[in-house]
């Protein structure tokens, strides 16, 4: 279904030749075809993709930091309406408190831990339960914050 939402997008900027959505569409089908590949040929699923789109937000975020550094607006701004598009494809984001809930909730099943390792546990289980519906910085910061 996810595909299916992507390619029907994708014609739809190639049309109205918007030039941020179609190289943010190349870059996820891209992506996507090489995940199916590393998958033996098999389609990879939804959830997947969502972990895919994420590793592409995150790229480019980075660049969007490194272009801002060199003084670059016009490139980190490209970056950062690829990224919007991008993000139209992600679930609908968990709020703070939703994450602070859950995560409680995680880490008192890990709670025998060693700290570190009560954190990275935390943190795998939540990306593992809600894929794409949080951004993993904050997941992070959260759960190093409890």
């Amino acid at each position: 279904m996810l595909r299916e939402k992507l390619n029907k997008r994708s014609i739809e900027a190639r049309k109205n030749r918007n030039y941020a959505e179609i190289s943010a569409f190349n870059s996820m089908k891209t992506a996507i075809t090489n995940a199916d590949k590393e998958n033996k040929n098999t389609p990879i699923s939804d959830d997947e993709i969502y972990k895919v789109i994420n590793k592409l937000i995150s790229q480019r975020q980075d660049s969007v930091d490194s272009y801002t550094n060199a003084g670059n607006i016009e490139k980190a701004n490209m970056e950062l309406s690829e990224i919007n598009v991008l993000k139209e494809f992600l679930p609908e984001q968990m709020s703070v408190d939703e994450i602070q809930k859950i995560c409680k909730e995680l880490m008192s099943n890990f709670i025998s831990l060693p700290e570190n390792a009560r954190i990275g546990k935390t943190i795998g289980e939540f990306n593992k339960l809600y894929v794409g519906k949080a951004d993993k910085k904050l997941i992070m910061d959260i759960v190093k914050n409890l």
